[in-house]
């Protein structure tokens, strides 16, 4: 989090617990004086002001070289590949609540009726979301090389992955 963006919510947090603490003490945040209550007003604008011109940080996005190669040998992948892109865009506007399941130390995304899978983890201390494969459902219960049943019996790990390495992902 950026330091304007912290400042912002000890505005929002210290004009609701100051108008809070008013209201409990005087009965009604009327019974304040009109100055107070203008800086109480005051704080709380400036607080959102800068939450809401404060930018995010960024967040690296970073493919693994299987899934590359996955999308480059495998027909399937290669004809959707703009859906993938944009699930990973959607993966990337919000990693902690994108909707997904869990399979292993995985994130598989998206959940439901979609034949086309993303996996993926993200590290939040570090800003980086790694996308690991790029998979899609062969019958109703396996994924592409059964990569599922492989994660369930931990023949493919994070390990995996990053052994093959990671790019920088640019779409």
């Amino acid at each position: 989090m950026n330091l304007k963006r912290a400042i912002g919510l000890i505005l929002i947090l210290s004009s609701g617990v100051l108008s809070w603490s008013n209201f409990i003490f005087t009965g009604a945040v009327v019974g304040v004086s009109s100055s107070v209550s203008w800086l109480v007003v005051l704080m709380f604008i400036a607080g959102i002001v800068l939450v809401l011109t404060s930018k995010k940080t960024s967040l690296d996005i970073l493919i693994s070289n299987k899934a590359i190669e996955r999308s480059s040998d495998d027909a399937r992948v290669r004809g959707n590949m703009q859906r993938y892109i944009n699930e990973i865009r959607m993966i990337a506007a919000d990693p902690v609540n994108r909707p997904q399941e869990i399979q292993g130390e995985f994130h598989v995304s998206p959940r439901g009726h979609n034949p086309l899978r993303v996996a993926w983890h993200y590290n939040s201390n570090e800003g980086k979301l790694y996308i690991d494969d790029l998979l899609y459902h062969t019958n109703n219960k396996d994924y592409v090389d059964r990569w599922n049943r492989k994660v369930a019996r931990r023949e493919v790990t994070k390990a995996t992955y990053a052994s093959s390495g990671y790019q920088k992902f640019g779409a």
